[in-house]
Order: structure tokens, then C-alpha cells, then sequence
């Protein structure tokens, strides 16, 4: 069962009502909590503004309150284009988690993620996304990410692919002879 996204009440909270058996549900709001993660957040924005990056900072929480990582935006001191404080963030936690996946964390981070950090975020399988700021230009929490374009064909053509994966029959890369992409032509 594939998560979907909504908005808490409190919209900056990104949760996922649909969560995969083994995982943990979505942590509940806590304010305190949610402001004391989002203070050291802030912080790192701070470092980056003083660095003369994009301020936006990160960290990422467990269940049981300790720190994973922290991290502020680097693209300009790395010349990384992907190196936005939640990727940043990500990374550093997945290498001190038990694993990458870490459905029971929660990352803050002061601005909304783009399309690419809120990808992966989904993609570590978090519990939560907090955010502070609105970014309604590059934000991907419903302020210019649109969807629903031709979601049967788009949904049908994934559901075959991994269908075919399972059964063997995609092997090599694209266009070597899939039988979803023969299919399609």
C-alpha cells in the first residue's frame, strides 16, 4: 500500500495516512518538541546565511528524541546542486541509522521541501516532515507541484513494469527489450 500525503491541521506538518505493516505510525504533534527541533534548524540556517548560502537548515529527529543529523544547505561552497540541507541531512543520517529506511523519524527543516528533499524524505521512509516556511516557488507541499495528469496510464504503466520485474521478464536497461515498454510502442 503506497503512503498518501495530507495535511495536518496544522499544515507544515506533512504526515502519511497510509503506513506500511512494520512501520510506525506518524508521531503526534508536539509543539514543544516540534519548536525545540525546529530552534536547532534554525540554527543551522543561521550557519548557512553566514556562509552566504541559501539560509535553510535541517535536522532529523528519532522516535526516541535523539539527534540523527543536522545539516545547512552547501550548494554553493560544493558546487552541488542536490546538496540542500534535508539531502544533506539524509545522507548523514543514513549512515549512522541502523538503516536508511527510518520510518519512525522525523525530519524539521525551516523552509517547505522541494520536490527533490520531499522526495527523499519519502523515499527514507520518514514518519513526518515539519516545516516552517511556506516557499510557494519551489515548495512541493501542494504550492507547484501538481498531479492526478494521467494517473491510470501512469499508475498501469508502474503496476506492469514491477509485475514484470517480479516475474523476470525485465532484464538490462531501458528500451532493452522490456515487455512494458514493447507494450507501449
Amino acid at each position: 500500500m503506497a503512503p498518501s500525503r495530507r495535511a495536518s491541521p496544522d499544515h507544515r506538518r506533512c504526515t502519511f495516512e497510509a503506513v506500511p505493516p512494520g512501520y510506525d505510525s506518524c508521531p503526534p504533534l508536539e509543539a514543544g518538541l516540534d519548536s525545540h527541533y525546529m530552534r536547532l534548524a534554525l540554527d543551522q540556517a543561521h550557519k548557512a546565511a553566514s556562509k552566504g548560502e541559501v539560509p535553510i537548515g535541517a535536522v532529523l529527529a528519532a522516535a526516541d528524541g535523539s539527534l540523527l543529523a543536522s545539516a545547512h544547505n552547501e550548494v554553493e561552497a560544493t558546487g552541488d546542486p542536490t546538496a540542500h540541507a534535508e539531502m544533506l541531512c539524509l545522507r548523514r543520517a543514513a549512515g549512522v541509522a541502523p538503516s536508511w529506511r527510518m520510518p519512525a523519524a522525523t525530519l524539521y527543516v525551516t523552509v517547505e521541501p522541494c520536490a527533490m528533499c520531499a522526495g527523499g524524505a519519502l523515499a527514507a521512509r520518514l514518519a513526518a516532515v515539519v516545516y516552517g516556511a511556506r516557499s510557494p516557488l519551489m515548495g512541493a507541499d501542494g504550492s507547484w507541484v501538481r498531479g492526478g495528469v494521467l494517473a491510470d496510464e501512469c499508475q498501469r504503466l508502474m503496476v506492469e513494469f514491477f509485475r514484470a520485474r517480479r516475474r523476470g521478464e525485465v532484464r538490462g536497461p531501458p528500451g532493452a527489450g522490456s515487455p512494458v515498454q514493447r507494450e507501449a510502442s
